[in-house]
């Protein structure tokens, strides 16, 4: 059984937070492929591994 890992945090543009997969693009910019479509940029200091409790 394999569980899908994925990750939350706050959006630059609004603060709201995303749910989804982590996109590093490795010069210090993070985002998150979120389930409804879009890759918002995230703040770093807000990135956690998302348990869903």
């Amino acid at each position: 059984m394999t569980r899908q890992i994925k990750f939350r945090a706050k959006t630059k543009a609004n603060g709201h937070w995303v749910y989804g997969s982590l996109i590093d693009y490795g010069d210090g910019m993070f985002a998150i492929a979120a389930k409804g479509g879009g890759q918002p940029w995230v703040e770093k200091d807000t990135i956690g591994q998302y348990t869903g409790l």
